[in-house]
């Protein structure tokens, strides 16, 4: 933490000292504004700008440490992951040779198996008995299967098109179940996943310097998981790449804590909405929700304010994930139209931001239910934000903790997927 103290002018007159972290929560609680200039070494800045040059000091050579553990950490799990599917496919490969050698040879027809002996003869056809009432049931049996498969087809040409694609379709008709899933190779990487973004998570954690790097660092393990969990849901691997790659760009352009919770929020959107694509929701319901988080962004003047809009969209994107594994829509919309209430009462950007982390949190509680997690499971990552925010001391804190919980209420998702 940094130790130095600044004095903060106003109206002509100044105020202080004051640390940088005594000048973070007197701007979360409103006793100074962004208009208020601090003297930074000489140098008369805003309040937004001092701060956030002191987030960005000295994080380029932290963030070049953390990205080289993170790219490390990768490739040890993607090497597991490898060596796993390796393993299971020797597995296989020595079941078959075991179950060959094991198998008597058969019979060479016509060849003698002892000199001089007579030759083994050759398996004789059989004309099969001609059944007049047999062929007829036979008939009757073909054009009442052929009947079902019209049918069968019908539906499924319907669900095809009011879903948005062959998978969607089969999913939403319970069908994707018997046609095929992930294999146990494919589920064992997946579990490699999950244990590789919650080591990454605390790795990293050990260099943050403040609850703001501690809030970036969790929403990236909170994007990830959305990625693991979207991948458990049927995505391609490559598709999920595709948006960490969008998010990683865009995030090196940022100058900013909160230009990267900012994007953050974004790129969460988009992997909410493969997820939800591939657990049955139209593409038509996702793309609504990110044209509307665009639309709404037209009138954002601060990146605070970004991140609120976006944070809505994250809510929303949670709730057609929910409906799409089986949440009731319903109750969804009641914990949507209880966030709307209770975001009416609240007094700053921040609080607005803190209030739909934690409906997120909740929404995505719904839809680890409707996936298979036990209420109780889900009942006690609710329990323990609740204990956790008692010693929260300010807005950040509670941030912090909230995003945590989204990720966790991932996770259950995620393993209950690859079970």
């Amino acid at each position: 933490m940094n130790s130095q103290t600044y004095t903060i002018l106003w109206r002509g007159q100044t105020s202080g000292p004051y640390s940088v972290e005594q000048i973070e929560e007197m701007l979360a609680n409103r006793q100074v504004s962004l208009s208020h200039q601090v003297n930074d070494e000489g140098k008369m800045v805003f309040v937004e700008d001092f701060l956030a040059g002191k987030h960005a000091e000295g994080a380029q050579l932290k963030a070049e440490g953390a990205k080289l553990k993170a790219e490390q950490e990768a490739k040890v799990a993607e090497a597991k992951a490898q060596a796993e599917h390796q393993r299971q496919k020797e597995l296989v490969e020595l079941d078959i040779a075991r179950t060959q050698a094991a198998a008597p040879p058969p019979p060479v027809t016509g060849a003698s198996p002892v000199l001089g002996a007579p030759p083994i003869p050759a398996p004789v056809s059989v004309a099969p008995v001609e059944d007049t009432g047999s062929d007829l049931m036979s008939a009757i049996g073909a054009i009442c299967g052929l009947a079902v498969i019209i049918v069968v087809g019908v539906f499924i040409f319907n669900k095809v098109k009011e879903k948005g694609g062959v998978l969607n379709a089969l999913k939403s008709t319970g069908m994707s179940e018997v046609i095929g899933g992930l294999s146990d190779s494919e589920k064992s990487a997946l579990r490699v996943k999950i244990s590789s973004v919650n080591s990454k998570l605390t790795i990293n954690e050990v260099n943050a310097e403040n609850v703001y790097q501690q809030i970036v660092l969790r929403q990236t393990a909170t994007f990830e998981m959305a990625g693991v969990m979207a991948q458990a849901l049927g995505e391609s691997e490559s598709s999920v790449d595709s948006v960490m790659s969008s998010m990683r760009l865009e995030d090196g352009r940022c100058d900013t804590v909160y230009q990267q919770m900012a994007v953050r929020n974004r790129y969460l959107v988009k992997m909410l909405g493969l997820a939800a694509k591939q657990a049955g929701a139209s593409s038509a319901e996702v793309s609504s929700v990110e044209s509307q988080m665009s639309t709404r962004e037209i009138s954002a003047e601060t990146v605070y304010q970004q991140i609120a809009t976006r944070q809505t969209a994250v809510v929303e994107m949670a709730g057609i994930l929910a409906v799409a594994q089986g949440a009731s829509s319903s109750e969804v919309a009641s914990k949507k139209s209880a966030m709307e209430i209770e975001d009416i009462s609240t007094e700053t950007v921040y609080q607005q931001i803190a209030l739909r982390m934690r409906f997120a949190s909740t929404v995505l509680g719904l839809a680890a239910t409707a996936t298979g997690v036990s209420s109780s499971s889900v009942s006690r990552v609710e329990t323990d934000r609740v204990t956790r925010e008692i010693s929260a001391d300010t807005v950040y804190q509670q941030m912090a903790i909230r995003v945590s919980v989204t990720t966790e209420m991932l996770e259950l998702i995620t393993e209950k997927l690859v079970e």
